[in-house]
């Protein structure tokens, strides 16, 4: 579960006055990367990010953690760097031969640890066993929920109250707990082969193995999984040089005997913590930052008269979306939650606000990805007659409290879009009294949303962890994958959505089941837990001497490419 980093919104120059630097093919034969020519080796960088929540494989499932993650773990398979298609990495092969019900895995021979241990089907199976046991909350648990015996290692659950008054059933670990330790579908065949049983065929499974909460973890994370957090050990082509330097820095090296193809020219990389992107920018032209891997609103066409040869543009998989929280009691009116929707101007938006480089949304899922839908339903629609007539019909502005709350995360470039969006309902609705509640620390903002502790309606935006429309619909909707096992953050719950979301994923053939995926998406849109308002676009900078920088569709750098040749 990938909810995308806390500055994906941003304003920028018209695209086509962004200069690309003239580059050549990268390292794996890809089309021309804007950074420029591959490089040789040696050297390192500094590129930003914010403080992340957590670096452990299975239970970092946001923006910053990954982009360290991604550096430090090789997976069964890769994405394509240009194309996002699984390649087979850490896999030697992924066989099913009963149309993808059981998959059986052979991983290849060599791979090691960053400590000298070897990588075998035991460090997969242990690790996936971990990241499934309910008494262990992690959050990305919901990644094995389809594999045979998930149930059984969850805690019951106990009906308790709310501190709003409200009824809930929460885990009960202590009184109620899990049946099994380790999930029934998973046995080591040998020491490179496992095998993986699921409660229903799934033909897009080996899609979803690059994922980083399905990496292997070696023994020692076992020992002390708090203090791992802290230095995590990988089996990627760069590994931990220091323990984590909270609000720092995380710095890493090349790994000597990493075992991919893909063998880093960098020497190291220090991943800077900056609280506002704006101070990154700065020090990025200033000399002192070598990356800044997205550009805020209001500084683009800034760095791109500054640096003309140094900014670079690629398509996004992620999509930005104002979430209307299903426990929050205003917010249950169905009716309400369709006008806020429909009063949303995404074409301005993109125009006025990002200067026509974004894409109005009208989808949750995304253009880069199979199924994609320009429209689904009419309350993502800008129709701002039917939201008068909708709010009116919820009770108007009596029906919310005054002020209306709005929650962002701070410091990342969202606050121009999302007080757009405020004053269209303004404009609109007649909703005049607005206020903000906003949070710089971006693993603290996340927490009120996985705490159910937001009043209102919230930004977020969500980044594919495999290109897949499953990956957008079922773990951004499925109330299976709320918080902490999800980042369901509406806490949308819909029999009938699940009902149509269960059938997509039984049909094994993927053309055959994106017309099912796309009558669930149609659902959720008639339900509106959230409203889509505007699909990325990658704007990125890099410092001279910085070369074969790219920025996928996943929103991350692949490091093994980059050189620099300072």
């Amino acid at each position: 579960m990938r909810r995308s980093r806390p500055n994906l919104a941003r304003m920028v120059a018209a695209a086509a006055a962004l200069t690309m630097a003239a580059s050549a093919c990268d390292r794996q034969g890809n089309e021309p990367a804007p950074g420029g020519t591959p490089g040789a080796a040696g050297g390192s960088i500094s590129t930003f990010i914010k403080e992340p929540e957590d670096l452990r494989t299975l239970n970092s499932n946001e923006s910053e953690g990954i982009a360290v993650l991604d550096a430090l773990y090789a997976t069964l398979v890769e994405y394509h760097n240009r194309t996002s298609e699984p390649i087979n990495q850490v896999a030697e092969s992924i066989d099913t031969e009963d149309g993808g019900r059981t998959y059986t895995i052979r991983i290849r021979d060599g791979w090691t640890f960053h400590d000298g241990t070897d990588v075998t089907a035991e460090s997969f199976v242990r690790a996936w066993n971990y990241g499934a046991y309910g008494p262990n909350a992690m959050q990305n648990s919901g990644f094995f929920a389809r594999i045979e015996g998930f149930d059984a290692v969850q805690c019951g659950t106990v009906r308790t109250t709310s501190e709003d008054g409200e009824a809930e059933q929460v885990p009960d670990c202590e009184n109620q707990p899990p049946t099994a330790q380790e999930l029934a579908g998973l046995e080591v065949v040998d020491d490179l082969t496992f095998r993986v049983s699921l409660t229903q065929p799934e033909t897009f499974f080996p899609t979803r193995l690059g994922y980083v909460a399905y990496a292997p973890l070696p023994t020692s994370f076992y020992a002390d999984p708090q203090a791992f957090r802290e230095k995590p050990v990988g089996n990627g082509p760069f590994r931990m040089a220091e323990p984590w330097q909270h609000n720092r820095s995380i710095r890493v090296e090349r790994f000597a005997d990493y075992a991919g193809d893909d063998q880093p020219l960098l020497d190291g990389i220090e991943f800077r913590i900056y609280d506002d992107i704006n101070t990154a920018v700065n020090d990025l032209l200033a000399g002192n930052l070598d990356v800044v891997d997205e550009l805020p609103p209001e500084r683009v066409r800034e760095v791109e008269q500054q640096i003309p040869d140094r900014v670079g543009e690629s398509p996004g998989s992620g999509v930005n979306y104002i979430g209307f929280p299903s426990y929050v009691d205003f917010l249950q009116n169905a009716d309400l939650r369709a006008a806020l929707s429909m009063a949303i101007d995404r074409e301005a938006i993109t125009e006025r606000i990002f200067d026509g480089s974004r894409q109005a949304a009208n989808a949750l899922v995304t253009p880069v990805i199979p199924g994609y839908q320009e429209h689904v339903c009419e309350n993502w629609a800008h129709d701002p007659e039917e939201a008068k007539r909708r709010f009116e019909a919820a009770g108007g502005v009596d029906a919310i409290p005054s002020p209306l709350v709005v929650w962002v995360n701070a410091g990342a470039g969202h606050e121009p879009w999302v007080e757009a969006v405020t004053n269209m309902w303004r404009d609109t609705l007649g909703i005049q009294e607005i206020d903000f509640e906003q949070l710089a620390v971006w693993s603290e903002y996340l927490g009120k949303l996985d705490n159910r502790e937001v009043t209102g309606p919230f930004r977020l935006g969500w980044q594919m962890d495999y290109p897949h429309p499953q990956n957008y619909l079922q773990l951004v909707l499925d109330l299976d994958f709320v918080p902490p096992v999800g980042a369901n953050s509406t806490f949308y719950d819909s029999e009938e959505f699940e009902r149509k979301l269960d059938e997509a994923l039984a049909v094994t053939d993927l053309d055959e089941a994106i017309p099912v995926y796309q009558e669930a998406q149609r659902i959720a849109c008639e339900d509106t837990p959230l409203a889509p308002v505007f699909f990325n676009t990658n704007f990125f900078a890099w410092a001279e001497g910085v070369q074969d920088l790219y920025v996928n569709a996943f929103g991350n750098i692949n490091y093994t490419d980059v050189s620099t040749s300072r």
